[in-house]
């Protein structure tokens, strides 16, 4: 935005806000009241909009989960209370995804769109991204960043935001609100195992505060260490054989494995031997190393492997320490100065998948030939043990937030809040990886400097080789170790490195806020919020020059740099039309200024409240919502690494595909054709467009007897130009639509249209070592889109009692469901829109139905909690059927033995539930863990002791 057009959106509405105040003083200045202190005083900021209020529930439905509440729920952190909220429809990749590009990090997906739409606020604020993108795509928070001990209470305003609250709020925000008082000093200490064993934990915090005469000061630190947890701490997870998959691919690792992936002519029967046929090593060669057995794979033979099954985590080993403090100063009867910080601090391990190197070698007649002629390509694998080379990927982090500022009285009608946002977040990380050159140069004597051994389809990362180069039994290499050996720790020192990835994070805010009321009407005063915001954002994430080449096997980097500065604008109403009727309008518009297309955005929020009677609220919501592609979109690096990829204009055409088959051959070709290895590259684009929507919601809120709260509201979010990449074998289906000029459904497709030679340079073919009619695919490159829509329909509702009998103590009940109706996808705008992508996903959107249920009884000095929490049905590993739905509950038991001490006892998933036997996957561990978070944990025993003086 120019400073002019910035200084004029201010001054309209500034001076809107006046001239309301004007008119609206003149018509009501008969009936002029005096301000009641006490309602003022009572009055407070709901999440969801910047108006202060005395009726916790509006036009916008908010959901909140109190610090008494995580604790009786069985919730071991915040996260964990965040992430059981029933809006979380959407599966995430969190901790127990170990393999991930953010293994050491804790995320939501909030209705499914993904963790960057759900706008996650601390105290109001902005907290920065995690410096390592989601996925290796999307800048997200990573809720591990807040210390459990410090929270008050969590807000989640389950409708779009962006109104009131700028980009991000798409589907929703997250405020997460730390206590800013207390009296005396409290220590506590926790405890945690699990009833199988494995994973155990200690949690120690100490939190204080006093007051003076006008100050008040409110501190702590949280201490968590976590051991790891296994796959053999699970005996329905420790080997390959829980799989419930009858592929014979399901065997022990291909530890040690040579191949032939084109077939080899074998002399000794005189045929021709299959794709992907095994090198028989012998059961001699496998006895050599003590990790191995000799193994079998049926169709395919022999090899060296073991079953590492049981090795890998569920929960990485990690230990965390926050500190945090929170100051208030009255400075005068209308001025308060307040401070907060939070430095944070984690480490973790996260166990990998054993390090492996990987090789596959064309070999030819004679490799100083000017045109050598190809007999077979071959295939060499390694896996190592521990012992031989690391598998540990080390994750080092820190953070800073601090938040202060000055807020009070303006006039007698006007309230005000300056304040400054600064965060730092510093990520590290370090993991073991077997470079390419260093297999070659250690099982074949390879230097890589060779020109004839390294000219031969060189963009198909392939090296040539020649008999000569082999021992007498074919495979094994004249010069270099043994493939088949046992190296003790540092033998193969200087043969692998360390893949390390560095970076940070900030954000910077200041903004200026100014609340109250304009003046009266016949049915109530005019109340009204503005704000003036300014942001800046950026990230670095550097990679090590190894990795950024693509030289270490099966890994690589996602780096990438840029900031930008944000200026916004905004202004919030709130207008009573009648003594039972309301309306809320907001508006606000912002901008972005950095190297992108994405400039500014104007959103608006219309809201109705209606209260008929005491008990009973009817509100309906609708707003415009936007979100800025993300800076890893924007910025990141060229990334480039190894991948399969489904050639479908090969298999395609294998099949003789017409139109008239061409939806029964698409399928044919998903399930059966064999995928290729293919470079791809991902890269940012400052051509991507913000995503643009609505949100729309329609509730009730009723109580028609004390105590008893009922929350009904129906809601649809809608994202245009939403941001996503496709993955290769997507592309390659695209691509062979054009080549074969009709699409999946037999529609016709212009193949020499603009849409069409995108997608050519989307996939690169080049003529392989095996000659065929087709090039193969070599390099695809995958940089982000815009995407059609994504839109979901569907209900939240809450039911809330409490109440208390003589004699029995005090009890409560409360019920959280909410029901995904619709979900409608357009992967390109080019394309119909699918209907049905409810029932037909399982990564995005795993749950049609979810819900809670939290039964209290508090009698004397004891509280006992039983909360249950439920998933609806997903899609089984096969995509044709669905799951039952899945229950865990938790139990709580509190006894308060003085107001000095008290202690808890927590049994999480009291029943040792696993998820439903239908829910079973082929692949480890065995479960869909998108959907079923801490789903191999099983039961697990908090034992909390807290200490007050």
């Amino acid at each position: 935005m120019k400073p002019k057009t910035l200084a004029k959106s201010i001054a309209l509405i500034l001076g809107s806000s006046t001239l309301l105040s004007t008119s609206f003083s003149i018509i009501a200045a008969e009936d002029a009241l005096e301000n009641n202190d006490e309602e003022k005083e009572n009055k407070v900021v709901i999440t969801g909009s910047r108006i202060k209020k005395t009726d916790i529930e509006g036009v916008a439905p908010v959901i909140t989960v109190t610090a008494a509440e995580i604790e009786r729920q069985g919730h071991a952190n915040v996260y964990e209370a965040i992430r059981s909220m029933t809006a979380n429809t959407g599966g995430v990749l969190d901790e127990q995804e170990t393999n991930s590009f953010t293994a050491a990090a804790q995320a939501v997906n909030v209705r499914g769109f993904g963790p960057g739409r759900s706008l996650v606020l601390l105290n109001g604020n902005r907290l920065p991204s995690n410096p390592k993108p989601y996925g290796g795509e999307d800048n997200f928070v990573n809720l591990a960043l807040i210390p459990t001990t410090a929270v008050d209470r969590v807000e989640y305003l389950s409708t779009g935001g962006s109104a009131i609250y700028g980009s991000d709020a798409i589907a929703g925000v997250i405020n997460v609100i730390l206590k800013d008082s207390y009296e005396g000093n409290q220590i506590s200490y926790r405890y945690t195992d699990t009833k199988d064993g494995g994973g155990s934990t200690h949690r120690l915090n100490f939190m204080g505060g006093v007051s003076w005469e006008s100050s008040n000061l409110f501190y702590g630190i949280e201490i968590d260490k976590r051991n790891g947890l296994f796959g053999h701490d699970r005996d329905w997870l420790d080997e390959a054989s829980d799989s419930p998959a009858e592929d014979p691919w399901l065997v022990n690792d291909r530890d040690i494995l040579v191949a032939y992936p084109w077939g080899r002519w074998d002399s000794a029967s005189s045929t021709w031997l299959d794709n992907w046929t095994y090198q028989d090593p012998g059961a001699t060669a496998c006895q050599t190393n003590p990790n191995f057995d000799y193994s079998n794979r049926p169709e395919r033979g022999n090899f060296c492997g073991h079953d590492s099954t049981g090795d890998r985590a569920l929960r990485a080993p990690r230990d965390r320490l926050s500190a945090f403090a929170h100051y208030t100063q009255q400075i005068n009867n209308d001025t308060e100065f307040f401070a907060s910080a939070i430095f944070w601090q984690s480490e973790a391990d996260a166990e990998l998948w054993y390090t492996s190197w990987w090789q596959q070698v064309s070999v030819v007649d004679d490799i100083t030939a000017e045109n050598p002629s190809w007999l077979y390509d071959i295939y060499y694998q390694r896996t190592f043990a521990p012992e031989e080379v690391p598998n540990e990927q080390a994750f080092d982090e820190d953070a800073v937030m601090i938040n202060f500022g000055f807020e009070g009285a303006l006039t007698e009608e006007f309230d005000y809040k300056l304040a400054f946002s600064l965060s730092d977040y510093d990520y590290k990380e370090s993991i073991a990886k077997f470079s390419r050159l260093g297999g070659l140069a250690a099982f074949f004597g390879v230097d890589g400097n060779d020109p004839d051994r390294n000219r031969f389809l060189d963009s198909w990362n392939t090296y040539l080789m020649q008999p000569s180069d082999f021992q007498a039994d074919g495979f094994t290499s004249a010069n270099g170790l043994d493939l088949y050996g046992y190296y003790n720790s540092g033998e193969l020192d200087g043969l692998y490195g360390f893949s390390t990835a560095e970076g940070g994070s900030y954000a910077r805010s200041v903004s200026f806020e100014v609340s109250g009321d304009l003046g009266e009407t016949y049915a109530g005063p005019i109340s009204f919020a503005t704000v003036i915001e300014y942001n800046q954002q950026g990230y670095n994430l550097d990679i090590d020059p190894v990795t950024d080449a693509g030289e270490y096997v099966g890994w690589s980097g996602v780096g990438g740099r840029g900031d930008r500065d944000h200026y916004a604008v905004g202004a919030e109403f709130l207008i009573p039309l009648a003594d039972t009727l309301e309306a809320t309008v907001a508006a606000r518009y912002d901008d972005y200024q950095d190297d992108s297309n994405v400039g500014g955005a104007e959103t608006f929020q219309l809201g109705l409240a209606w209260r008929p009677t005491d008990d009973l609220l009817v509100r309906a919501n609708y707003g415009t919502t936007f979100r800025a592609p993300d800076l890893h979109r924007l910025f990141a690096d060229n990334n480039q690494y190894f991948g399969s990829t489904t050639d479908y204009y090969t298999c395609l055409s294998d099949l003789g595909t017409t139109a008239e088959t061409a939806f029964a051959n698409f399928q044919q070709c998903s399930v059966e054709a064999d995928a290729v290895t293919t470079r791809q590259n991902t890269q940012g684009d400052l051509n991507l467009e913000e995503e643009t929507g609505f949100s729309a919601n329609f509730g009730i809120v009723w109580s028609p007897i004390d105590d008893l709260d009922i929350t009904l509201d129906v809601y649809r979010i809608n994202i245009e130009n939403m941001v996503t990449t496709l993955s290769a074998s997507v592309y390659s289906q695209l691509e062979a639509e054009c080549r074969l000029g009709f699409d999946m459904l037999g529609n016709p497709v212009d193949s020499n249209s603009e849409y069409c030679q995108e997608l050519y340079s989307r996939i690169q073919r080049q003529q392989g070592p095996v000659p065929s009619d087709i090039d193969p695919i070599s390099e695809v490159f995958l940089s982000s889109i815009n995407m059609g829509l994504q839109e979901q329909t569907g209900l939240d509702l809450g039911v809330d009692y409490e109440w208390e009998v003589s004699d029995f103590g005090k009890f409560y009940i409360g019920l959280d469901y909410s029901y995904v109706d619709e979900i409608r996808v357009q992967v390109l705008k080019t394309e119909p829109v699918d209907e049905k992508a409810r029932d037909t996903s399982w990564y995005q959107y795993p749950y049609r139905h979810r819900a809670t249920l939290t039964t209290s009884w508090e009698y004397s000095d004891w509280t006992t909690t039983l909360y249950f929490n439920r998933v609806g049905s997903t899609l089984t590993w096969d995509g044709d059927t669905r799951t039952p739905a899945y229950t865990k509950a938790n139990l709580h038991l509190a006894y308060r033995y003085s107001d000095d001490f008290d202690a808890s006892l927590t049994v999480a998933n009291l029943t040792n539930s696993r998820p439903p036997e239908k829910a079973k996957w082929e692949s480890w561990p065995f479960y869909n863990s998108y959907a079923y978070t801490n789903g191999g944990v099983g039961t697990e025993y908090f034992l909390t002791l807290n200490y007050r003086f």
